[in-house]
């Protein structure tokens, strides 16, 4: 499962939830006792932002840094003990929960659905059958492209139905996951809306904030502390850089292009603040270090050669979403948060969504 929302609506989650205030005792730290540098990153944290030591979950997930955890193990060492301390009455008041350096990133898939295994069988026969008919209907040049198109969309229905049962595209990020924690049953095939994108205090909605406290090590993740509490200090200053265009590239493709407005708006609304805007509007990137003092990044990225173009102040935002990939944010912006993907060499290549505090 991920969860489905545009930029616009993170952005506005940061100044809506930072004007409000989020207040110590809401938020839910989770952590990886396994690992002292996770213990430790928690308590740093806490103390400086008087979070209540009651606040601080520590859970068993293992003594080696693991960017997986399995959905058996997530349900049963992350989600359950979350899930128990949230519907404790002394925490009904948690709107926020951080994960910590330690706690797993991804949650992998889940096996195919057991007891449709006949069900399955038929949907590829079936499958198989209506692929064989375009193909004729082709060679035979015997259909206008309205039946084309139909038969075309019959197959990819009936693809999107087994990659379901076969549980295709039912790994997720953990944050994604820990958000509907309360949710109760849903589906993990592919997106779930995300009911915070109105609704920031959670008044009707059992979702929640989620964020994490990460980096390739524990100093880089410590050092997000100590930078959002100096940008907290400063003020948040320097340029506002927005990427557009994607959707000039991959035409027709509804949430590609509703990605594109939402960063078009996104722009609208800083330059309505008087921020230095800067936009890039064609199907290109950003070029290596054309971004200096950068405190707002949004926008699309390769994921297959990352563009070092940024200079990020204390305290940046950044949020991305791939090109040459399916648009989809793996991880839920609570506005809380700078995520950024690193990768450590010196980690096996471990690499991380890391976010400012």
């Amino acid at each position: 499962m991920k969860i489905r929302t545009a930029f616009t609506i993170s952005v506005i989650l940061f100044i809506t939830a930072a004007s409000q205030g989020l207040e110590s005792e809401q938020i839910l730290v989770i952590v990886n006792s396994d690992i002292e540098a996770s213990v430790q990153l928690a308590k740093y944290y806490c103390k400086v932002r008087k979070v209540p030591k009651e606040n601080v979950l520590n859970l068993r997930l293992g003594e080696k840094l693991a960017d997986e955890i399995s959905r058996d193990d997530y349900e049963e060492k992350l989600a359950e003990p979350v899930r128990k301390k949230l519907l404790d009455p002394e925490f009904y008041h948690i709107r926020c929960l951080v994960t910590t350096y330690g706690v797993p990133f991804r949650v992998g898939k889940r096996g195919q659905l057991k007891g449709y295994e006949e069900k399955l069988k038929q949907l590829k026969q079936l499958l198989g059958e209506e692929k064989a008919r375009l193909e004729q209907m082709k060679e035979e040049s015997r259909a206008d492209e309205r039946e084309l198109k139909e038969a075309e969309r019959k197959i990819a229905l009936l693809q999107l139905e087994i990659d379901r049962l076969e549980g295709k595209e039912t790994n997720a990020s953990v944050d994604s996951e820990l958000s509907m924690v309360l949710c109760g049953e849903y589906e993990l095939y592919r997106w779930q809306v995300n009911e915070l994108r109105s609704n920031v205090l959670r008044e009707s909605s059992k979702m929640f904030m989620v964020s994490r406290l990460d980096g390739p090590s524990f100093e880089i993740a410590k050092g997000l502390v100590d930078k959002a509490l100096s940008a907290e200090k400063k003020g948040l200053v320097g340029n506002v850089y927005i990427d557009r265009g994607y959707s000039e590239v991959k035409k027709d493709i509804a949430i590609i292009e509703q990605f594109d407005r939402s960063l078009e708006e996104t722009a609208s609304m800083f330059k309505a603040e008087g921020r230095e805007v800067v936009e890039e509007s064609t199907a290109e990137l950003f070029e290596p270090n054309e971004c200096p003092l950068t405190s707002v990044y949004c926008g699309w990225h390769s994921l297959k050669k990352y563009v070092d173009a940024f200079d990020f102040v204390d305290g940046a935002i950044e949020s991305r979403s791939g090109k040459s990939s399916r648009c989809q944010q793996q991880s839920m912006v609570s506005g809380y948060a700078n995520r950024r993907c690193q990768r450590d060499n010196r980690s096996g290549g471990r690499a991380i969504f890391t976010h400012f505090s």
